[in-house]
């Protein structure tokens, strides 16, 4: 490479100084392909946010990214997610956690199962664990069990108490293949499902589309005005007689504007949870029947 060619803007990527020494030093966990996702991201990113003043899904994505390994190692866990986006992608603590409870289930594969080597992959809104599972299958509802606490259930409480309004947390069986996935609920909702809508401004909230939903999710598609709050805050307390509601939204100030107005909300509207790219509103408690 020629000194212009190194000092070109197409090769460069800023970076404060330790992250810049981590990928200097790790060429197989930090490839070029993955440095130039990286920067098209960001790029992408920054220019709908600077040109339409809203943050688009891309922002939440993750990178495609797969690594295998042959011993249980959170760390290294961590690091994947770390070079996959996760850290600046997804909500601050995300990336800690997940990487603490996929290793310890790893662990618990390896002493149980025999488990030969774990799978991490991230990819869009999703991370993933897979590893073989040679014995009796063992999946949430298991890990759930009073009669198999371990150290897994106890990282599973804390997750549930901190993350399980903010994520799906579940695994499935394909053969003898166990996969836990965790996929971020705070982005666009999947329009097949029918707990999950995307709202424009001034658009009705469905109430009856919610009926039998644990958690109806709620995406604003565009930014609100002062004038949109009284009315937004109607339907949802009225979608959150019936349901749980997850809302999440394009536009960074959508949230906190509609924080301020839950500050007003009426004592029995249930618990509220606020991260930056979401917030969610538990279910209103029915009154007691003697």
């Amino acid at each position: 490479m020629t000194d212009s060619q190194r000092s070109d803007v197409n090769n460069g990527v800023h970076l404060c100084r330790n992250d810049a020494k981590l990928i200097d030093d790790d060429e197989i966990m930090y490839p070029v392909s993955l440095l130039q996702q990286w920067k098209a991201r960001q790029i992408e990113s920054a220019l709908r946010a600077q040109q339409q003043g809203w943050r688009g899904d891309q922002s939440f994505a993750l990178m495609d990214h797969t690594t295998v390994w042959k011993e249980v190692d959170t760390a290294g866990m961590y690091d994947h997610l770390r070079a996959a986006g996760m850290t600046s992608a997804w909500v601050a603590g995300a990336s800690d956690d997940i990487a603490t409870l996929f290793g310890e289930l790893a662990l618990n594969a390896r002493q149980h199962a025999g488990s030969p080597e774990f799978t991490l992959r991230t990819s869009g809104q999703e991370v993933t664990v897979s590893y073989t599972e040679s014995g009796a299958p063992f999946g949430r509802a298991d890990l759930e069990s009073v009669s198999n606490g371990n150290g897994g259930q106890l990282y599973l409480n804390v997750w549930v108490e901190t993350w399980d309004a903010h994520f799906l947390f579940f695994s499935e069986r394909t053969g003898n293949v166990r996969t836990w996935v965790v996929r971020n609920r705070a982005v666009a909702p999947d329009q097949g499902d029918r707990c999950a809508v995307l709202l424009p401004r001034q658009g009705r909230v469905d109430i009856a589309a919610f009926e039998g939903c644990e958690t109806a999710q709620i995406h604003l598609m565009d930014r609100l005005v002062f004038s949109d709050m009284p009315q937004l805050i109607a339907r949802l307390s009225d979608t959150a007689k019936g349901s749980s509601v997850l809302l999440s939204s394009e536009v960074q100030n959508n949230l906190r504007l509609i924080e301020k107005w839950l500050e007003r909300r009426d004592p029995d509207f249930g618990t509220i949870r606020s991260w930056d790219d979401a917030i969610f509103i538990e279910r209103r408690a029915r009154p007691t029947v003697d």
